[in-house]
């Protein structure tokens, strides 16, 4: 068993064995209160995608039920686990390095928000309760520079001006989502490059996955977190100084190849604010990584002292160069 070591949220391994193996997890309870209705969640999801597109099994997540049948089991000391089929010879990447792999991440999330708008039944609740509820996460965010519970505040005051300097962004989607501009719909609400499988040999764009958070939302949460992961020469953590610069051939064709596939969903409402997309979103995560560096890192699983920090310094340079970008992000749309 291996332990695998990307991901902010839940403890990972991959188990090897028969069929590829497993992929283990042992659910994050502090961030997902409610376990089964997440997990009830992913089921409905995972075979609606199944029912709409009898495909290879590598193109959906399947879960491994326990062998009495329940998807998630508990341990003595009240953690809950889950297992997924793990998708052979497909690899999730932190860093897209080729157009042709912006194109297939692009095509992948295009494909799966138009397929999850037809789930039968409820609509599905949201797993984490006003996960993406902007204004929310600025009072908390406000409210948590004020308390400052570790004296961290006085290290990083430029990193909370420039928070409150791009505050206009939360207005702008405030103002779209009351206008009616940007319908509700399903959309994945975690929609970064390393949620995307691609084939090994072929690139080509396979599964999408840690499904946790799929729930009603806008599409510029997906889009934006696409053209934030796929179209940028950083890492999420990357260390203050290195070079950010937005790879216009990342960007066209992360933009192009998503699109394609989830074109025939969007109203031309939708359409006209995908420009806002990519610098909201990394101003979301700008936020909220700060906001847990100054919370004392309760939310994401740091590897060092100020990773937080870093992280939420590297997103507001993606938020500038993003920003500047914003008009070509609507030549490409418009082109499209």
């Amino acid at each position: 068993m291996i332990r695998h070591t990307a991901g902010h949220i839940h403890d990972t391994w991959i188990v090897e064995g028969a069929g590829g193996g497993l992929v283990l997890q042992r659910v994050n309870h502090r961030v997902f209160p409610d376990c089964e209705h997440m997990m009830s969640n992913v089921l409905r999801v995972t075979a609606h995608l199944r029912e709409r597109e009898p495909a290879p099994p590598r193109r959906v997540l399947r879960v491994v039920r326990a062998d009495g049948g329940d998807a998630l089991v508990s341990d003595g000391e009240g953690h809950r686990w889950r297992a997924f089929a793990r998708v052979p010879a497909a690899t999730a990447h932190e860093r897209i390095e080729t157009a042709a792999a912006a194109c297939e991440v692009g095509r992948a999330l295009g494909r799966f928000v138009d397929a999850v708008q037809g789930l039968p039944g409820p609509t599905l609740i949201e797993p984490i309760p006003n996960f993406k509820d902007f204004g929310l996460r600025c009072d908390t965010f406000e409210l948590t520079v004020e308390v400052d519970p570790f004296g961290r505040a006085p290290s990083c005051r430029a990193e909370i001006d420039a928070i409150r300097r791009h505050e206009r962004l939360v207005t702008e989607l405030q103002a779209a989502m009351a206008s009616g501009q940007l319908p509700r719909r399903l959309v994945h609400n975690d929609a970064k490059a390393a949620n995307v499988l691609l084939d090994d040999r072929s690139g080509e764009g396979l599964c999408v996955i840690d499904l946790d958070t799929v729930a009603p939302g806008v599409v510029l949460f997906d889009v934006g977190d696409l053209l934030r992961s796929a179209t940028v020469t950083l890492a999420e953590d990357a260390a203050a100084g290195a070079d950010l610069a937005v790879r216009d051939d990342l960007l066209e064709a992360a933009l192009t190849g998503y699109l394609r596939e989830a074109g025939p969903v969007l109203s031309s409402g939708e359409r006209a604010l995908i420009p806002l997309a990519g610098p909201l979103m990394a101003y979301e995560n700008a936020m909220r990584f700060l906001t847990d560096h100054l919370a004392g890192d309760v939310y994401y699983r740091v590897e060092r002292p100020r990773h937080n920090l870093e992280r939420a310094r590297a997103q507001l340079r993606v938020v500038e160069a993003l920003g500047r970008a914003r008009g070509r992000v609507a030549e490409l749309v418009q082109r499209a």
